[in-house]
């Protein structure tokens, strides 16, 4: 494999840059006074798997990786006749005259090490690219996300939130294995998380099969529950991948001291309940009752598959979250309801109104809402939360920051009253986030959500931002594979479109699939009585893999106990900038 040709994007190039692949040397490239270049890697008797390229500018690396097999796609620049994977690459700043030498790999003296904690999600498909976010300390600007063991597999993006937290796109075509995470910090001090992230098969002809669970979906009816009172104790139960339907999958409950890993011999039980079905990638709820007769600080338990039933890896079927109980019932006892949540199906901007009615049937008056955002992720085929507010002082309105990436959002809202009984059910909106001059990678799928009556008129159309850009468009119906889906694939950089009126009532996953790593803008509208059929020609290969599945996120979280402190408004994912600095006092 050899670079064949490269170009910058605007200005004159500067420097020339050492360029190799697995450690190979290719050569060395320019990039322009803005720090980009590209280049076309001549692939003609290179042998199929994984290829990271790094380019060391300004004696710093600066990475990128692709999979190469016999369905890679091969393009050529602009002009150009070499057949190859067209790598497009920015350094962080414009690189310098003449190359310098690579940095010997010390750590600095006396910094800090980063320390990974967790990797959310911990797992998933690995045929595509997977977003996670990493939880941790010590990160720094410019820290970059690696995989470990087996191998060394580079993160093709790394974004620094806060020191305690990162976005992380990891690369498809990795190995079916369980990976150590580690994140490096450009003074060369690193942490690494064991067993930190599982690369899974989700193929049709070689499904992998997990079950699995959530903390935060473990939870009782309130955030405080009292000595003698009736409760209920709630899980979701998780599938990643599988054939077939699973049957009678139980979940047993315990109630016990705080850090126990063997609550089945440590803990006392509540009681056990069963998932009657429960099909490939896809969640169900499971409960049991229960009334606590000892007040303090305790930790609930379940236990996916206690009696190891099924063929499924048992490591992650544990899960636990605290719980508090009190002695005194407050003389209201009846929980405030959430009557709407509105906000609009779709925005361009980086913020969205929650409009929000509530009542209170108990008498004290409400007093508290807390807001959690659910975000899909197509590796894991589900809905994670990744974002909850906090409670705070009940506001009819609430402006909220859609944080960094294009997508869709749930918005769950409970409210809470003054004697702190928190709403049964949470209300719920869906905003799809269209953010403009978006960016895939290739190979990665980027979805949107949107909800349609029958015969309700619906388009899309898209357009990329420069000319060596290309992403395709889809539409899956909410009865596929009974009905095909829509499709607009045009070669190159040429603008997509696709107008259907609903054949049936439900919801449409609208997919952005990186055919090439792409700048694009996505507008979504109504038009008129013009669909595109589902078998329409396609310039390039249609997918056939749907990875939108679960329409809806569980809409169950353990809510924080947390009442009076510091308020500081939400920080979200947006780029270390926070959303407010204003400061209130909650009584």
């Amino acid at each position: 494999m050899q670079s064949a040709r490269h170009r910058g994007r605007q200005h004159a190039g500067l420097g020339n840059i050492p360029l190799s692949a697995n450690g190979q040397p290719l050569g060395t490239i320019r990039a322009d006074a803005q720090g980009f270049f590209r280049t076309v890697l001549k692939t003609a008797g290179a042998a199929p798997g994984y290829y990271a390229v790094t380019a060391m500018a300004n004696g710093a690396p600066v990475q990128a990786s692709f999979t190469l097999d016999n369905a890679a796609p091969l393009r050529t620049a602009e002009g150009g006749a070499t057949l190859g994977v067209i790598l497009n690459l920015m350094s962080g700043t414009p690189p310098p005259p003449a190359p310098s030498p690579t940095p010997s790999p010390t750590p600095a003296p006396g910094a800090p090490a980063p320390v990974v904690s967790q990797v959310l999600p911990n797992q998933g498909a690995l045929d595509q690219p997977a977003q996670v976010e990493i939880y941790g300390a010590n990160f720094q600007p410019g820290a970059v996300a690696r995989l470990e063991q087996p191998g060394t597999v580079t993160a093709l993006r790394t974004l620094y939130n806060t020191p305690n937290h990162l976005t992380v796109m990891w690369p498809g075509g990795l190995q079916a294995a369980t990976y150590a995470v580690t994140v490096l910090n450009p003074d060369w001090n690193k942490g690494t998380l064991s067993y930190g992230y599982t690369a899974v098969d989700l193929t049709p002809a070689n499904p992998a099969d997990d079950l699995y669970g959530f903390n935060y979906e473990l939870t009782s009816n309130q955030v405080y529950e009292y000595v003698g009172e009736p409760t209920w104790v709630w899980f979701v139960v998780h599938r990643l991948g599988g054939a077939d339907n699973l049957t009678n999958v139980p979940v047993r409950f315990y109630v016990g001291a705080p850090g126990l890993t063997d609550p089945a011999t440590q803990a006392t039980p509540i009681g056990e309940d069963s998932v009657a079905t429960l099909p490939p990638n896809s969640w169900r709820a499971v409960h049991v009752s229960w009334t606590p007769t000892q007040a303090g600080t305790w930790e609930l338990y379940a236990v996916i598959d206690p009696y190891n039933a099924f063929a499924e890896p048992a490591g992650n079927n544990l899960y636990h979250r605290g719980v508090q109980v009190k002695v005194q019932t407050p003389p209201d006892k009846t929980p405030p309801v959430v009557d709407t949540v509105s906000a609009p199906l779709k925005t361009s901007s980086g913020t969205v109104a929650l409009s929000i009615t509530a009542h209170d049937e108990g008498g004290s008056g409400l007093a508290w809402m807390d807001i959690v955002m659910w975000e899909y992720f197509p590796s894991l085929r589900t809905w994670l939360a990744t974002e909850e507010s906090g409670w705070m002082p009940y506001d009819s309105t609430y402006w909220y920051r859609m944080g960094y990436f294009s997508g869709p959002r749930y918005f769950d809202v409970w409210v809470a009253d003054t004697a702190r009984n928190i709403s049964a059910q949470p209300g719920s909106a869906l905003v799809n986030y269209l953010k403009p001059d978006s960016f895939i990678i290739q190979g990665e799928s980027q979805l949107y959500l949107f909800p349609l009556t029958q015969n309700a008129a619906f388009s899309a159309d898209m357009t990329m931002g420069f000319s060596f850009d290309d992403a395709d468009l889809y539409l899956w119906p909410p009865d596929y594979p009974a009905r095909n889906y829509w499709v607009s694939a045009n070669a190159g950089s040429a603008a997509e479109h696709i107008t259907i009126n609903a054949p049936v009532t439900g919801f449409y996953w609208l997919e952005v699939y990186g055919y090439q790593s792409a700048f694009y803008d996505l507008s979504v509208g109504g038009v008129a009585n013009n669909a595109l059929a589902a078998a329409v020609s396609a310039a390039n290969p249609p997918r056939t893999t749907r990875v939108g599945l679960a329409t809806e996120p569980t809409h169950l979280y353990r809510l924080s106990a947390s009442f009076e402190r510091i308020y500081l408004p939400l920080v979200l994912k947006n780029m270390g900038r926070s959303a407010s600095t204003e400061v209130k006092t909650r009584r």
